[in-house]
């Protein structure tokens, strides 16, 4: 389980990396919602796959496992972006709200993918 914690620390860093780059870039480009959203997504992409044959060492290959990542990252999104939003109404600044987003998010995600789209 360290072990597991660990990766996901380290494919969660590059993840949230990508997230933030490129919401920053979106932000330039649409909504603060909509770029949120759209930079979320982009960062899933590489958890996916980071997470997959990384983390929880599965090569399977399964539809079902991708439906579950994508339902609970759907989940995770709504409240990544419900958190980005509700914050950025109290405070002026965009990081804090993107870091207690990410925070939540990252916490649902890890429990979700080691106890229900990784289950082993």
């Amino acid at each position: 389980m360290k072990s597991e914690i660990l990766k996901f620390v380290l494919i969660g860093i590059g993840a949230v990396t990508l997230d933030f780059l490129s919401y920053i870039i979106y932000l330039n480009i649409v909504t603060i919602s909509i770029a949120k959203g759209a930079s979320f997504i982009t960062g899933s992409i590489l958890s996916y796959f980071g997470n997959k044959f990384w983390t929880f060492n599965q090569q399977s290959k399964s539809y079902r496992e991708v439906l579950r990542f994508y339902l609970l990252y759907f989940s995770s999104l709504v409240v990544n972006v419900s958190t980005n939003s509700f914050l950025l109404e109290l405070v002026s600044n965009y990081i804090l709200p993107f870091v207690i987003a990410t925070f939540l998010s990252v916490s649902i995600n890890f429990l979700g993918m080691k106890f229900w789209v990784y289950k082993q």
